[in-house]
């Protein structure tokens, strides 16, 4: 594919971005800051931030939807200093003792497990028919050392070196046709099965027996590998933060600084009925009474699930069907709780072998104090620390299921998550909020291999659009934010005077 050209786009235009998620928060604030100053944002609920859900509850900020920060999130941070610097980081408690891990093929529910570094060491030596039952788990760190050395390797040689966010498409589909499992097991990586099983499937992103190997290549990067292991041999904690006013905070803050400078504009509760093109794209939505407008506009952004919301173009070319194709798409679920102290209670427990579970089980169970301030007691139970909390203690726990999003999967999930807390002796249980959202809309392998993802991004500003957001890059807000600023790099600014059509007032900057 030829270099992906510049896209000319005039100041003067004005710009509708539909979908107030964190793409489409970022790429107003982006926009304004190269010189647009007629952007208007359409958001369908009643706040924005889509999936960066966070509730403030107990005076403790819960995240349901993005949570945290880790040693590469540069361009976040860069994001917090400019508009939210009171949003400051705080540690996200996830000291080996601190995360305690449930296994076996339904998830085990009693109150014992494992920490972090036993669990991966432990699913390591598993791996390994000649292992010594009587070696310490560290034993097995060399050879974790040596496969990830090897997926290293494996990773640079399928997808060379290339800027942080979308990887450029492999040089042989043959080497990536295959699960992440699979992958795993062709390639004697299987002592970094706990890891990667931990570093994907605990943010939402499916099974290591379903996920794409493609997406996993893209997720765990080099970067984030020698980051892990460095600081698993050295026994350090992983360098994972929680935000103090969570993440919805940071994405209200940047358009709320733009609209303050009447930059851009933000309508909430609009729903976006038809956008159709032309020589002026009109934007037709109904407010939250109901009332139908029609917005006139030069260029559209669409910063919405294309593999749901294609449908909204009532001019969608042939060509843009195809590419917004081949999707397939899972369910997220997270509850927001109270209840009375656990027997054994512990900032973050997970059972990761219930992902694969059709019923949509729980697979992770957080407790915010605990992981935000680390102050309750703590006592030793075996081998095992377990933490002891007195008086109502907010959870947030989190539930998965790897199908397309129907009506009836709240109720559902809600039906799952009494029978799984029951089973871990929550009492008392008080629900706030749950919140259900369709998760990781990604391609098919066949849509990969046919190259959507990349045309898509070739083709951008073509017939006055733009698309953002994760069903074009990724599901989080760091390949989200690393997509919109490589796309704002390709927009050469055009500022035209209407008044007078001179020379002298038309620069290309």
């Amino acid at each position: 594919m030829s270099p992906e050209p510049s896209i000319p786009v005039n100041t003067n235009d004005k710009i509708v971005i539909v979908g107030g998620g964190p793409a489409g928060c970022h790429f107003a604030a982006a926009l304004a800051t190269r010189g647009f100053c007629h952007v208007v944002l359409l958001e369908a609920g009643s706040e924005l931030g889509g999936k960066s859900r966070t509730q403030v509850h107990g005076g403790m900020p819960n995240e349901m939807g993005t949570c945290y920060l880790d040693g590469v999130y540069h361009p976040i941070r860069t994001l917090l200093k400019k508009y939210d610097p009171e949003n400051i980081e705080l540690p996200a408690g996830m000291g080996n003792d601190r995360r305690i891990f449930h296994g076996g093929p339904a998830g085990s529910d009693d109150a014992t497990g494992l920490s972090f570094f036993d669990w991966i060491t432990k699913r390591a030596a598993a791996e390994d028919p000649s292992c010594l039952p009587f070696l310490p788990p560290v034993f097995r760190l060399p050879e974790i050392g040596i496969a990830a050395l090897r997926y290293i390797f494996l990773h640079k040689e399928i997808l060379g070196s290339y800027a942080p966010g979308m990887p450029p498409a492999p040089k042989d589909w043959n080497l990536v046709d295959m699960t992440a499992l699979e992958f795993l097991k062709k390639h004697n990586l299987m002592m970094l099965e706990g890891m990667f099983r931990y570093v994907v499937q605990a943010q939402g992103y499916g099974m290591l027996e379903t996920m794409q190997t493609f997406y996993m290549l893209w997720w765990i990067t080099p970067e984030v590998l020698n980051s892990t292991m460095l600081r698993i041999i050295q026994g350090r904690d992983m360098d994972i933060t929680l935000l103090s006013k969570g993440y919805r905070s940071l994405w209200q803050s940047m358009v709320g600084y733009h609209a303050g400078r009447k930059e851009v504009t933000v309508h909430l509760n609009a729903t976006v009925k038809e956008i159709r093109r032309g020589v002026k794209a009109r934007v037709r939505y109904t407010d939250g009474e109901g009332l139908e407008h029609v917005l006139e506009c030069d260029k559209v952004v669409m910063a919405v699930d294309m593999s749901r919301w294609s449908s909204l173009l009532s001019d969608l070319t042939k060509e843009e069907s195809e590419l917004f194709s081949g999707y397939t798409s899972s369910v997220m679920c997270s509850v927001l709780f109270e209840t009375e102290p656990l027997v054994y209670d512990h900032p973050y427990r997970t059972w990761l072998d219930r992902m694969g579970d059709s019923r949509g089980r729980v697979y992770s169970v957080r407790n915010t104090r605990m992981a935000l301030e680390g102050t309750s007691a703590r006592k030793r139970v075996g081998n095992e620390t377990v933490w002891t909390a007195y008086g109502p203690q907010t959870r947030v726990s989190v539930q998965f299921i790897d199908r397309e999003f129907r009506q009836s999967d709240p109720a559902m999930l809600m039906d799952q998550f009494k029978k799984d807390m029951s089973l871990i002796g929550a009492k008392y249980i008080k629900v706030i909020e749950q919140f259900v959202v369709p998760y990781f809309p990604r391609f098919t392998p066949d849509a990969l291999r046919k190259g959507n993802l990349w045309k898509i991004r070739h083709k951008q500003g073509e017939n006055g659009t733009f698309w953002i957001g994760s069903s074009v890059c990724f599901e989080n807000v760091l390949d989200c934010v690393l997509y919109n600023n490589q796309l704002i790099e390709r927009i050469s600014t055009v500022t035209f005077s209407v008044l007078q059509s001179s020379a002298n007032n038309f620069s290309v900057k």
